[in-house]
């Protein structure tokens, strides 16, 4: 057993006996785990504490340890409970995406333990997703409520559009009045893949197997990439092209409209 070999004492590891590859190991497992929970300790103490605050602060210069360090931690602890937790990520993984909804964080604390990210490229999506979140709140602040259009009177005995009348030549074609651009209504022309699909808000479109690397967004008139820092396998690599081919026919389609999405 490790424990009959190791001794942890205030100064280090006191090592009595050679350790073999899996016990250094498992000592490293368990020493990581420590440092990740060590944060968390310190956070949850020092936000159990109900007595006179400055007696808290003194206790803390006593231990030499610096108050905004650990007014930051507590934050951090305030802001997830226990059961939102991923013990297997550090205190600052959870900082990286900590003003973003529950739901938000908790996929992106997922996508960045599954795929093994650096606190730094998790940062990156979490303001990513605060610019997406900014964008549509804007537009639906912006947009206007149609008003609503009266109906066109019918005209009697007028044959059907385009249709030959015997005796009356071709019918003269009516063009149908030209409809106020919709914000966020999907210029949809017929999809090239029914694996992709409008975005949650119809702001863009998504593959369905891959929506969080595979999607992209419309900005002012132009394809924008949900997320330009992802890294893809070829299988998720195929997936946005093809969703990127599907933004291209609909802003071919109906640019008009695509423009007015802000």
């Amino acid at each position: 057993m490790i424990e009959d070999k190791v001794q942890i004492t205030e100064r280090g590891l006191l090592i009595e006996k050679p350790l073999s590859e899996s016990e250094w190991q498992a000592l490293g497992l368990r020493l990581a785990r420590a440092q990740r929970t060590h944060r968390w300790l310190i956070g949850d103490w020092w936000r159990a504490h109900q007595g006179d605050e400055s007696a808290r602060i003194r206790f803390l210069q006593e231990l030499e340890i610096d108050l905004k360090t650990v007014q930051n931690i507590a934050s951090v602890c305030a802001a997830y409970p226990l059961e939102e937790r991923f013990p297997e990520l550090p205190l600052s993984f959870h900082e990286a995406v900590m003003t973003l909804p529950k739901e938000v964080r908790r996929r992106l604390l997922a996508r960045a333990l599954e795929e093994g990210l650096t606190v730094s490229e998790l940062r990156e999506l979490a303001r990513a997703e605060t610019a997406r979140m900014k964008g549509l709140e804007g537009v639906k602040a912006a947009t206007p409520a149609p008003s609503p259009r009266p109906k066109p009177k019918p005209e009697p005995d007028e044959p059907e559009e385009g249709v030959l009348v015997p005796g009356f030549g071709r019918t003269q074609e009516k063009r149908p009045e030209k409809e106020e651009a919709r914000p966020l209504r999907m210029p949809l022309r017929p999809q090239m893949s029914e694996s992709v699909r409008p975005t949650e808000n119809r702001d863009g479109f998504e593959h369905s197997r891959y929506p969080n690397v595979a999607r992209v967004l419309f900005r002012n008139g132009r394809i924008i990439l949900w997320n330009p820092s992802a890294h893809m396998t070829p299988d998720e690599a195929r997936a946005l092209a093809e969703v990127l081919l599907v933004a291209a026919e609909a802003l071919e389609g109906r640019p008009e409209e695509v423009v007015a999405w802000r």
